[in-house]
């Protein structure tokens, strides 16, 4: 795995490159300093699409899936040890707030969403029930 960058930066990373609109603008370089290190190692190159808009190349999407991969099996060692491997979700938003020193919640939830909706690479699935009297949670379940 790259050293380079600290989990914390991994996840900005993560959601930076991975969700839409997949990369970062010219402009906005500037206001993220793991961005800007990440583009600076040669991770990143400029989209076909829109030449203003830094994107993966294969060396960006080999060293980010690896900590996808690390986020995602720490994430299945967590809820394995949860009671029926249900987790509340504001519980499974604030272990990501903690295990990875996240700025604020919101980036937190942001993480934890990306991360279930890939579990399947893993062999894993997260189901997202709610009830009135328990409210929202989340349940592994092996594929």
């Amino acid at each position: 795995m790259n050293d380079n960058f600290t989990m914390k930066e991994a996840v900005e990373l993560i959601l930076g490159f991975c969700k839409d609109p997949h990369g970062y603008w010219k402009s906005e370089i500037e206001e993220s300093p793991e961005a800007k290190k990440f583009i600076e190692a040669g991770y990143t190159c400029f989209s076909e699409d829109n030449p203003d808009l830094y994107v993966l190349n294969s060396n960006g999407e080999v060293a980010l899936h690896e900590y996808i991969e690390k986020i995602s099996k720490e994430f299945i060692e967590f809820m394995q040890k949860q009671m029926n491997m249900r987790c509340p979700v504001d519980e499974v938003v604030e272990w990501f707030n903690q295990k990875y020193n996240l700025e604020d919640m919101k980036l937190s939830d942001e993480i934890s969403r990306y991360i279930c909706s890939n579990l399947h690479n893993y062999g894993y699935t997260i189901a997202d029930s709610h009830s009135s009297r328990s409210g929202s949670k989340y349940t592994l379940q092996k594929m």
